[in-house]
């Protein structure tokens, strides 16, 4: 029955997973990381700091439009901070997350990546702007995870059924965190973003 599994719309899916009474924890943490980046922005704006990417005010939904939108916000500010700094986008370079410590470190042919570097660590704007369209684009495949766990419970005519749905699902969702890797890599086409290799937004898709 898995393997017949059809998409459902995000919204119907996340209601249906209500309906159905599913007692997965995993779609508690599926929104935890916009939530702590939406609370913390409120923070800092109240208390005087420079209001981070507005377009992240509010949780957004893991999806492929909401990605390229941060993807293109992250890129505009990119690209205009690295021009006002008289900085290249030439040749082209990854631009990695310290996860720990929120850090954004430059690899590639860059003789300048400590410029880079400074620059982006050195703007809370754009440097959370980097992060949220990364942050966004890892939470994609439990997102359509959970849209195909919720037409699989719906499906599911029996209590066996259903257990073997909430126990394959479950497996699936313990491993999407070590099997999820996003990257940022900005050149003179322009901010690319991949998810486990694939491109999901780039300026030449």
């Amino acid at each position: 029955m898995i393997d017949s599994i059809q998409k459902a719309s995000t919204a119907n899916s996340i209601a249906a997973v209500s309906a159905a009474g599913a007692k997965d924890d995993s779609f508690s943490t599926l929104y935890q990381a916009q939530q702590q980046t939406s609370a913390a922005q409120s923070n800092e704006t109240a208390s005087g700091g420079a209001p981070p990417y507005a377009l992240f005010s509010a949780a957004l939904l893991p999806t492929p439009e909401n990605i390229e939108k941060l993807r293109q916000q992250a890129e505009g500010l990119l690209t205009q901070q690295m021009g006002a700094a008289g900085l290249s986008t030439a040749p082209a370079f990854d631009i990695n997350e310290d996860l720990a410590t929120g850090r954004m470190t430059i690899s590639g042919n860059r003789p300048d990546k400590d410029k880079i570097e400074a620059l982006i660590n050195g703007n809370n704007t754009l440097r959370m702007a980097l992060h949220n369209a990364s942050a966004l684009a890892s939470q994609l495949p439990a997102m359509q995870a959970g849209a195909q766990y919720a037409q699989a419970w719906q499906q599911a005519g029996t209590d066996e059924q259903r257990n073997a749905v909430y126990n394959y699902f479950r497996s699936l969702f313990d491993s999407l965190p070590g099997q999820t890797h996003t990257q940022l890599s900005m050149g003179p086409s322009g901010l690319g973003l991949t998810l486990n290799g694939q491109v999901i937004s780039s300026t030449s898709s």
